[in-house]
């Protein structure tokens, strides 16, 4: 199953640097992660709010 955190889109277009990588992999790392499923692209992936202890990823990645 293929996820796409909702609200990130413009970080997944812009960031496929290291260190776009590396930042939303600490992010991840950083807690407990919930996903929910809100939707679909194509068949074969789910976009999804995705929350590092109940935070909202995309709001998490804005942050410096």
């Amino acid at each position: 199953v293929r996820v796409r955190a909702a609200g990130l889109e413009a970080l997944e277009r812009s960031s496929t640097s290291g260190m776009g990588k590396q930042r939303l992999q600490q992010l991840l790392d950083s807690g407990r992660v919930s996903i929910e499923p809100i939707g679909t692209e194509g068949s074969d992936v789910t976009v999804a709010r995705v929350r590092i202890d109940g935070r909202d990823l995309s709001e998490l990645a804005g942050m410096r």
